[in-house]
């Protein structure tokens, strides 16, 4: 059941020469939508949303604004923006709202409303890396000096959840998508959705009364527009599918019966990466490295890093850092520019001048050592949590350490149980899961990583410049290249970005297209472990 599937796929998929698969609509009870599109094209989005929002709230005196963006860096923008419109319009005296601090009382617990209402209206950001208190937010009572709420979201609205007094959608066009780029290397990149997600994302504001979907984009685009999204199984990897399929004993994948078979080249390329990673021999057979990735369940990137580091004397360190990249959003950034200093201060304490990944290990290591984890299914956790808390040892509470360092508590939950399965794994595998290079071998560590990760490393580049005596000379760029020769920049929100002095060569987890191409989980390593693992370079 889904409200944005391709039924026509899925009908065709399990028909049979004798009998059609049929396919049951079933519409939802919703009131009248009315669409508007632009004229002419928008130049800036994020300024057009946020003035399609702001000429509601000035227009109209009832229900909430939902306004989609992309991902999390345009839509922290947005809410700067807004909430400066707003506080701009209160200030003149165009309202006769107050702004006021207010705490809620939601099911006996007391939430901070952490962003006060200005003009009768809250602003509140939505996207997955928020905490959960933050995400939270949405279904908050209004304050009383409060009438409106205009909620700035990713696609997670779209689907995933319904907010029942939405009267008004302002809608980008535009969602962040994973791709796999030829040298299999993830990129987040910013796409146009679909017609059917556009649809969705209008329906949003017709469930309780007749509502307004502002497209801000010309009625011209809309009909260039995808019918459906582009299935999933395009833009993800295939390896781990390739090596579950040959586990299987399934060895021709190529003619496989998939729902929507993947070209014959991203299979191909799959194969190349395992065989690359000496998963499958040159016959394309699984071998026994290959036997034991495939029982890691993690991308298969990470499987053989978790493998190498036996050999380093780090399996204890790898096993944190890849539970906590397998996580993702560890660090929670508020919006508000005063929780943001205090949140920026907090992570200091966790970076690590090695880098990201060195980082995220040392805030699940402090997190271990300073609190306690409770198993909400384990019986009896309150009878156990009374017990911990008497005890003469006593730690901060999780949830409660997590806030105080802006952390997001359900990421490193996460984080805790994949770790303690890759370990119960490891163990099975006859690991030795308690190896651990400790403190003096840092160096053996990042030189795991660099092996592990050694597709995914990026030089700094250099450019030429001549002298005064007319002989040409190299100096260093802030920019870095890529194995694959694409130009990236460290992400702003790395503890690399703007070094000084930069490493030579670094390693990242993923690429992100926005404005500019920015590598994140940015971690230095040494260039000679470069051309070592890469005699070519």
């Amino acid at each position: 059941m889904s409200a944005t599937i391709s039924s026509e796929t899925f009908s065709k998929y399990f028909s049979t020469p004798n009998m059609q698969a049929k396919v049951l609509s079933i519409p939802g009870k919703t009131h009248r939508i009315d669409v508007c599109y632009l004229s002419e094209a928008c130049e800036d989005f994020v300024e057009g949303c946020v003035e399609a929002s702001f000429r509601l709230h000035c227009s109209y005196e009832e229900g909430d604004i939902l306004c989609f963006l992309p991902g999390r860096e345009e839509i922290d923008s947005a809410v700067y923006m807004l909430r400066k419109l707003l506080k701009e319009r209160e200030e003149e005296g165009k309202s006769s709202y107050v702004s006021e601090d207010k705490v809620e009382e939601v099911k006996g617990k007391n939430i901070n409303v952490l962003t006060e209402p200005t003009d009768g209206a809250v602003v509140l950001p939505l996207y997955s890396s928020l905490s959960p208190s933050q995400q939270q937010q949405i279904f908050l009572p209004l304050p009383a000096n409060c009438h409106r709420r205009i909620i700035i979201s990713t696609n997670i609205a779209e689907t995933s959840l319904t907010l029942s007094n939405v009267i008004y959608v302002v809608d980008s066009g535009l969602e962040k998508k994973k791709v796999l780029t030829q040298t299999g290397v993830g990129v987040l990149r910013t796409e146009v959705i679909s017609k059917a997600s556009a649809v969705q994302r209008s329906g949003r504001c017709g469930r309780v009364r007749p509502g307004l979907a502002i497209r801000m984009y010309r009625e011209l685009e809309f009909e260039g527009f995808k019918p459906v999204q582009r299935p999933e199984i395009e833009g993800a990897s295939l390896s781990n599918v390739v090596l579950l399929m040959l586990t299987m004993g399934i060895k021709d994948c190529i003619n496989f019966d998939f729902l929507q078979p993947p070209s014959e080249k991203k299979l191909l390329k799959a194969f190349h990466t395992l065989h690359r990673l000496k998963a499958v021999n040159d016959s394309m057979e699984i071998t026994p490295y290959g036997e034991k990735m495939s029982k890691l369940p993690v991308d298969v990137e990470w499987a053989n890093l978790v493998l190498k580091s036996e050999g380093y004397g780090c399996v204890k360190e790898v096993l944190t850092s890849v539970a906590m990249l397998s996580a993702e959003n560890i660090f929670y950034r508020p919006t508000d520019e005063r929780e943001a200093a205090k949140a920026a201060q907090k992570h200091r304490r966790f970076s690590s001048f090695e880098g990201d990944i060195p980082s995220l290990r040392s805030v699940y290591e402090t997190w271990e050592k300073e609190t306690i984890y409770v198993d909400p299914s384990l019986p009896n956790v309150a009878k156990r949590y009374r017990q911990l808390q008497s005890s003469k040892n006593l730690k901060i509470p999780s949830p409660e350490w997590c806030s105080r360092n802006y952390i997001n508590s359900r990421s490193v939950a996460k984080a805790h149980s994949v770790r303690s399965q890759l370990h119960d794994i490891c163990k099975n595998l006859y690991m030795n899961v308690e190896s651990s290079c400790g403190s003096e071998g840092y160096v053996d560590y990042l030189k795991c990583v660099c092996e592990g990760l050694s597709h995914q490393i990026a030089l700094r580049s250099v450019v030429s410049s001549d002298s005064s005596e007319g002989s040409s000379s190299q100096r260093p760029q802030g920019k870095y290249k890529t194995l694959s020769g694409i130009e990236v920049n460290v992400h702003p929100n790395s503890t690399m970005f703007q070094r000084n002095p930069a490493p030579s060569a670094v390693v990242f987890t993923e690429i992100i297209v926005t404005k500019k191409t920015y590598i994140t989980g940015v971690t230095q390593v040494k260039k000679d472990w470069v051309t070592e693992f890469h005699p070519d370079r």
